[in-house]
């Protein structure tokens, strides 16, 4: 890790008691973020916190969570892997392990969390950030957001089955992307509609997600509102 990766972060990092150190993935010929900028390590540390990433098998490779079953090698490994061993994130317990697919094979996949030093990080990073109020609200089956937009299971008595979306009309996705939904366009009102904005690569992979250009998103959450 560069002198630069730990400034990041505002401390040197502290490897876990009793661990041992792990090396970093092998770089992938992937889209990535820098992770010589602050603020990616804020919305990943979100993203963490959000349940969107894991570690697939007993290995040190990150893996992000397509939807309720499926898995991909995560784009931000490099990143992941330096909060790792600064002690800003760790694996869940195994309890928590699920079981999903990645490319044609089924893998445990351990969900990560915060440590109670990220969670104070990204409280701090948060302080500090001026933004517009973004806030997901609901139960088990319903999520508002506060630029209005809505999803609802379509089975109140299945709150991990089937979902609709607001701005997604005539279609149904799952927990995890309906989630995505409301996510992205959270950050479509507040003003991530082009590449020049800070949080238009997290557009562009949400939208992916959902099948979509990023173009399409913006344009379906924009359709919605007016």
């Amino acid at each position: 890790m560069s002198r630069d990766q730990l400034d990041l972060f505002g401390a040197a990092p502290r490897p876990a008691s009793g661990t041992s150190t792990r090396q970093s993935p092998p770089a992938r010929a992937r889209r990535a973020r820098s992770s010589g900028r602050p603020e990616v390590a804020a919305d990943v540390l979100a993203e963490v916190h959000q349940g969107r990433y894991g570690m697939l098998d007993d290995s040190d490779r990150y893996v992000v969570f397509e939807d309720d079953t499926r898995v991909r090698l995560a784009a931000d490994d490099n990143v992941l892997a330096s909060l790792t061993a600064g002690d800003y994130i760790e694996r869940r317990p195994v309890r928590d392990t699920v079981t999903c697919r990645h490319g044609a094979v089924r893998r445990p996949v351990t969900p990560l969390r915060l440590t109670r030093r990220g969670h104070a990080l990204l409280n701090r990073w948060q302080a500090l950030t001026p933004a517009k109020p973004m806030k997901i609200t609901g139960g088990e089956t319903t999520m508002h957001g506060t630029s209005g937009h809505t999803a609802h299971a379509v089975d109140k008595h299945k709150p991990y089955g089937r979902w609709r979306v607001s701005w997604l009309p005539g279609r149904t996705v799952s927990h995890n992307q309906a989630t995505t939904a409301l996510v992205l366009a959270e950050h479509v009102a507040a003003g991530a509609t082009g590449p020049g904005h800070r949080h238009w690569a997290h557009v562009t992979s949400w939208a992916g997600e959902l099948d979509l250009t990023p173009a399409e998103a913006v344009a379906a959450v924009r359709r919605a509102i007016t």
